[in-house]
């Protein structure tokens, strides 16, 4: 979606705007955001340009590298209409991650949702490593029998070598917890420098977390008879008690 958008806005660039808009590409123009090495951009047509950004800076911080450059290169009109197309992506974005929502609270039964949460996250990282060319996913199975998270041993090696995406997928999956699984991916993707794909996991993978607890129920303690009160046993921490006495008969009395 970031890279139609990024592909387009260079496509209306001219010849020499796009060389210029490339130059700057090789200078510091956000902070934190380094510079793409001029070996990834010499003689790099539009489509390669763009891959080059999403995959160094992932997609809003390319969109924001993007919109610096035009402004620079004294092209306001282009910056503002990326700046406005890239907010109504990301919109799109948001219902996407919500109906991904939606797909993991289907169901009943605590063993459905474990088992429907441990497909989802299988999904996820297939999905991420089908993104990734050959080369690319040979280097990310190379990364996965190596250290990558303190505390988390690497993959065998033997146990990687020939394997499809998805037999790599059902190996970290069988190797890590979910969570672990994921945050192994993302840390071999950065260190890959394909912020764009670590960047997606890493949203896509926290739109599937269950929903915030609702806060306990408050405890009732009820007087019945004006002196007699029937509550609930109460041990542990503070808790919050709503307390309702029905004292009609002393009213009368008086």
């Amino acid at each position: 979606m970031v890279d139609k958008l990024l592909l387009r806005t260079l496509k209306d660039l001219g010849n020499d705007a796009f060389q210029e808009f490339k130059w700057y590409l090789k200078q510091k123009n956000l902070d934190g955001a380094e510079p793409i090495a001029v070996s990834d951009l010499e003689d790099a047509d539009r489509g390669h340009t763009v891959s080059q950004m999403t995959r160094s800076y992932g997609e809003k911080t390319a969109v924001e590298v993007a919109v610096e450059i035009l402004k620079e290169i004294s092209n306001r009109q282009a910056a503002a209409e990326l700046t406005k197309k890239y907010a109504g992506a990301v919109d799109l974005l948001d219902l996407q991650l919500l109906h991904l929502q939606l797909r993991l609270d289907v169901g009943s039964g605590r063993e459905c949702d474990r088992r429907s949460d441990t497909d989802m996250v299988d999904e996820l990282l297939l999905w991420t490593l089908e993104d990734l060319g050959e080369d690319d996913f040979g280097t990310f199975k190379w990364y996965l029998d190596k250290e990558n998270l303190d505390g988390v041993e690497p993959i065998p090696k033997s146990k990687l070598e020939c394997a499809s995406r998805t037999k790599t997928v059902s190996q970290m999956t069988r190797s890590y917890v979910k969570e672990t699984a994921v945050k192994v991916a993302v840390e071999i993707l950065r260190k890959m420098r394909n912020m764009n794909a670590a960047e997606k996991l890493t949203k896509k993978y926290a739109a599937t977390g269950p929903p915030a607890a609702s806060p306990p129920a408050a405890n009732t303690m009820l007087a019945q008879d004006g002196s007699v009160i029937v509550a609930p046993t109460v041990s542990g921490s503070i808790h919050t008690l709503n307390l309702t006495i029905n004292n009609e008969h002393n009213k009368t009395a008086q």
